[in-house]
């Protein structure tokens, strides 16, 4: 048996290939997916409040770069389920990048990789067939990139894979809250893996790098036709906040965000950032407004992204009843990396699992 701490994204999507190895499979989680989408999932529940898409950047580090492998990894995988299980929510969509100012790692970046991936620089950017792509932007943007892209509707997606974990694969699931990892070490369990987002310890201890992250966004209605539709739509202004859309699958509405606040973790919807988001929203994407010039609000989200200084931790540790394999800290990247890294995380414990058939 092998035992997983955590029931987001992660956590899931680790489940899911262990299971399709066919490895026997628990989770123990505090929160699980059948309160996603609904005012029980609490804001640490990070997957529950996700937006959920895919948006490329420059790898800073060599960090950075096992990540983008990550992407990638999902990237493949997510179109392998838009083609075929849309009941799984992900659709392809068109990716745009809108910024202000790019910083020199954006002015160099090619997208290696990156399915249609276009650049286009105000000023720079040779026009083709007399079509100006900063025609239809705000004046303050001065880069653009496309390229193709996914999105999910998030509650419905970790949704999904509660179902397909608990009805094909036949994965435990145990909702309860632990001290530490060492409280999941019971006979039969040599290999814990910890998808605890905020670095849970085996002696009860937290990794001191963790903390979080406040993502707050607003779930809307949209007009029935608009220029946005198909696209997922990020802008980085020069005031350093990013605004964004995201459509949500399965007729779920629109993601409008949003806020980015690190080290705060304040559960409840702020009226102040609420009313941030929705002007920067109105100057950004008029096109969603309702007929009366407002923002068709259903519902303010609040998210604590489990982020890590130096990044995600994905590595074995050795204890006495056997091994720990870590799993944690994605910040507000979890579903872009998810399938990614849980290969890698799968690697580990089959790894693991040989060393110990050997001993």
């Amino acid at each position: 048996m092998i035992t997983i701490l955590g029931a987001g994204v992660i956590g899931l999507s680790t489940a899911l290939v262990l299971a399709e190895n066919g490895h026997k499979v628990k989770i123990v989680a505090a929160d699980l997916p059948d309160v996603a989408g609904s005012d029980g999932a609490p804001a640490s529940y990070a997957s529950a409040w996700a937006g959920a898409h895919f948006r490329p950047f420059p790898a800073k580090n060599e960090g950075e770069k096992r990540l983008a492998t990550y992407t990638f990894a999902t990237q493949k995988f997510m179109n392998k389920l838009a083609a075929t299980r849309p009941e799984s929510s992900v659709q392809i969509i068109e990716g745009v990048d809108w910024l202000d100012e790019p910083d020199q790692f954006y002015q160099k970046y090619k997208g290696q990789g990156i399915p249609e991936f276009h650049v286009y620089e105000r000023n720079k950017t040779a026009q083709h067939d007399d079509v100006d792509p900063f025609a239809t932007v705000p004046e303050c943007v001065n880069w653009i990139a496309t390229y193709k892209a996914w999105s999910v509707n998030a509650p419905m997606y970790i949704q999904w894979l509660y179902r397909e974990l608990l009805f094909v694969y036949g994965v435990e699931f145990e909702r309860r809250r632990v001290s530490s990892l060492k409280e999941l070490f019971v006979p039969g369990v040599s290999v814990v893996v910890n998808c605890s987002g905020n670095g849970l310890q085996y002696d009860g201890s937290h990794d001191p790098h963790c903390f979080p992250i406040r993502g707050q966004t607003l779930l809307v209605r949209a007009p029935s036709a608009h220029k946005y539709n198909n696209s997922t739509i990020t802008h980085q202004g020069k005031d350093g906040n990013w605004t964004f859309i995201i459509p949500r699958g399965l007729n779920g509405g629109w993601i409008l965000g949003g806020t980015k606040q690190v080290k705060e973790s304040d559960p409840k919807p702020r009226e102040a950032d609420t009313q941030a988001v929705i002007a920067r929203g109105k100057l950004i994407f008029p096109e969603l407004l309702s007929s009366n010039g407002e923002f068709d609000v259903k519902r303010e989200n609040v998210g604590l992204r489990p982020a890590r200084e130096g990044g995600s931790r994905v590595e074995t540790e050795r204890v006495s009843e056997g091994a720990v394999v870590h799993g944690y800290g994605c910040g507000g990247s979890g579903y872009e990396m998810s399938y990614g890294m849980a290969l890698d995380i799968a690697r580990l414990v089959e790894g693991v699992l040989r060393r110990d058939c050997k001993l």
